[in-house]
């Protein structure tokens, strides 16, 4: 759903600022511990969820402060995406469930590349999808 300053907000989702590449690092690890892994049949430890881990650096100087102390200064946004596997629904339950919305959301994730891609598209259909709409910004042309 959207939030009130217009980005995306996803349940459970946290934001934590870090001082150090070793914090950053064990704050990976946390969420890699936090997915959902299963036996698919082919593969007895397949990632059963998408996973998103993304840095913001900012870099501020010391100098031309404003009055709210923001300073001038650069940032930089990188996103790591591990997506689950596509596989072919052959199962029952919650992994029939699981299958059928890592599928869509990689099929809705196509769509948009398609779209970009396509030059007579003006619409790109982001909101088709969670991973599509949190992915929204780095996919997005300058």
């Amino acid at each position: 759903r959207e939030g009130s300053g217009g980005g995306v907000v996803v349940p459970g989702l946290l934001a934590l600022e870090v001082q150090s590449y070793e914090e950053a690092l064990e704050l990976l690890e946390r969420g890699m511990g936090a997915r959902s892994w299963g036996d698919n049949g082919v593969n007895a430890a397949s990632s059963r969820s998408h996973a998103l881990f993304q840095v913001s650096v900012e870099s501020r100087s010391g100098c031309g402060m404003d009055p709210e102390g923001s300073g001038l200064g650069s940032s930089a946004k990188l996103t790591f995406v591990d997506l689950a596997g596509s596989e072919r629904v052959q199962t029952y339950g919650n992994v029939l469930q699981e299958t059928g919305h890592i599928n869509k959301s990689l099929s809705a994730l196509g769509n948009c590349i398609a779209a970009m891609l396509d030059t007579r598209r003006k619409h790109v259909p982001y909101r088709n999808s969670r991973l599509t709409r949190v992915l929204q910004e780095s996919l997005q042309n300058p």
